[in-house]
């Protein structure tokens, strides 16, 4: 199978990602996880029948082993199954990278498109990383539980905005957070990239959805 090339500069930035979402040393599940992505990211080729999600290839960007991996059977598992098919999404990207690993997924049909961007969703710190292209490909957004208070008052209003915002490209890297019992209860962070007119715009959508009930930052 055919692997790809990592650069230095990719590496490096793989090696900060990894030890941020797979740290080596913590109480947490995923220090667990970085021993076994260990074997499969630095260790030798795996035997025949060992690379059961045909991860290890997949990981170095083989179109057919991501492929196998997305339509895996354990996608649709329950348990320790499904859950280490999870993270498998995450470390792919993660290794991979936004464009490439972007590239193979756009190659998939819509359900996979969204099942595997609901793995992602749910996994990757927003407030830090940025995966433009990858977020592109699929409309699926977590919605932290907490927002459920201001549903409560205000009706689907929230969802509404968040599920607005996903399904405009231009929107790709606005993130929208809900901060609990402070008021006003929503923050949305925009890039200060993002062109005038796209600002205004997505201003009138948080008008129309929300009202004065949120808060606009511009950040790099």
């Amino acid at each position: 199978m055919a692997v790809a090339d990592v650069s230095a500069e990719s590496a490096h930035r793989f090696r900060k990602l990894y030890d941020h979402y797979f740290p080596k040393n913590s109480e947490y599940q995923n220090t667990g996880y970085r021993r076994w992505f260990d074997t499969t990211l630095f260790g030798p080729p795996p035997k025949p029948g060992e690379d059961s999600h045909s991860a290890y290839y997949a990981l170095r960007g083989n179109a057919e082993a991501f492929r196998a991996f997305a339509h895996h059977p354990d996608r649709d598992a329950q348990g320790e199954f499904a859950l280490t098919w999870t993270k498998e999404c995450l470390i792919l990207l993660l290794h991979l990278g936004d464009d490439r690993f972007s590239e193979l997924l756009a190659r998939e049909d819509r359900e996979t498109r969204e099942l595997v961007g609901s793995m992602i969703d749910i996994q990757v710190d927003w407030t830090k990383h940025r995966f433009p292209k990858t977020r592109r490909l699929y409309s699926y957004r977590y919605i932290s539980p907490s927002h459920q208070a201001f549903e409560k008052k205000h009706g689907r209003r929230l969802s509404l905005l968040i599920a607005a915002v996903a399904a405009d490209p231009r929107f790709s890297n606005v993130r929208v957070y809900n901060r609990g019992e402070q008021t006003p209860a929503i923050l949305i962070t925009v890039p200060r990239s993002l062109p005038m007119k796209d600002r205004e715009d997505l201003r009138h959508l948080v008008q129309r959805f929300v009202g004065k009930d949120a808060v606009l930052t511009f950040a790099d």
